[in-house]
């Protein structure tokens, strides 16, 4: 059987320590029991100790020069931008038509990016990279004059809107060779003139 003393020293300790995990946890609720109240809110206390803690962390993260995901993308700068586009003509036929100069949109501003340790595991560093590109575009046919009135038709890649999007490292590459690549056969493989 359990001694009147040694139960009470446990009725103590539970008392303490669910003050203790209620203040760190939910900082503006009171004490449980008024024998831990006296406890408590001495600056001695642990849980008085934690609470300042608590407090300390959460106006440090309200400094925090990274601050929350919302305060990011309300820096965000992402926009549609008038771009002028020189287009020369093929090697093959460079001699028999000129430089062109065309209007076309693009994508410019800045998105958020940042890196900071994962909560979850903190021996990681977690990443976050947002790039500004087109979420839509069309393709319009550009025209580069060529002699005795001939010009040749140019597909050219034309945003339409623009957002802050996650980017990685192998796809812009890939696209600009796809877009070079588009051009370059269209220009090669169609016969002058046209049109």
């Amino acid at each position: 059987m359990i001694g009147p003393d040694k139960l009470l020293v446990v009725s103590l300790l539970v008392t303490v320590t669910s003050a203790m995990l209620y203040s760190r946890y939910k900082p503006g609720w009171a004490s449980l029991s008024s024998s831990s109240k006296a406890s408590s809110s001495s600056p001695s206390s642990p849980s008085a100790s934690l609470l300042r803690l608590r407090q300390g962390l959460d106006t440090l993260k309200s400094r925090s020069r990274l601050g929350t995901r919302s305060d990011l993308s309300s820096r965000e700068t992402c926009s549609l931008q008038a771009v002028i586009l020189r287009l020369d003509p093929p090697l093959r036929i460079d001699d028999d038509c000129s430089t062109a100069y065309v209007q076309t949109f693009g994508c410019r501003g800045g998105c958020s990016s940042y890196s900071q340790v994962d909560p979850r595991n903190t021996t990681n560093i977690f990443h976050s990279c947002s790039c500004c590109q087109p979420v839509r575009f069309t393709v319009s046919i550009a025209v580069i004059p060529c002699r005795n009135g001939q010009h040749m038709r140019v597909p050219v890649k034309d945003a339409l809107r623009c957002s802050c999007r996650p980017c990685y490292a192998d796809e812009t590459p890939k696209d600009m060779a796809n877009l070079r690549d588009f051009l370059t056969k269209a220009a090669v493989d169609t016969p002058l003139p046209i049109g």
